[in-house]
């Protein structure tokens, strides 16, 4: 299910399905995941991945542009892509929600960190100021 603010950010098993076995990935590839340093679409695609049960996901752990600056090979061809069977096996495991949150808070080995970029943080916090006006 969605939320109305989009904040979960999963998608549908049947859409992973399509789309990472349309890509040609199943469990038997390892996936890397690769875009711009300050884009977090990269990580949200790998955790998408890896929230649908693939084992074997890593990140590039430099930036698109940074790769090229490098010197590193980069090629325009477009691989021949053989569709695969994706099956996504959901790994509830690493989601929390409000209510585990809310149980939770006062538990000492139950960390949250605020991932919200600054621009986020600083609407959020100007908003609950509005609020409390």
């Amino acid at each position: 299910m969605l939320a109305d603010n989009g904040a979960n950010l999963v998608i549908e098993s049947a859409v992973v399905e399509k789309v990472f076995g349309g890509l040609g990935i199943d469990d038997s590839k390892k996936v890397i995941v690769y875009g711009e340093q300050d884009d977090p679409s990269s990580a949200r695609i790998a955790r998408s991945i890896i929230y649908h049960g693939h084992t074997d996901v890593r990140m590039l752990d430099i930036g698109f542009q940074a790769w090229r600056h490098a010197g590193l090979p980069v090629t325009r061809g477009m691989p021949q892509i053989t569709p695969a069977q994706f099956k996504s096996k959901p790994r509830n495991d690493i989601r929390v929600d409000t209510e585990i949150i809310k149980a939770r808070m006062d538990d000492p080995s139950f960390i949250v960190v605020d991932a919200r970029t600054l621009m986020e943080h600083m609407h959020a916090s100007r908003g609950a100021k509005l609020c409390a006006a």
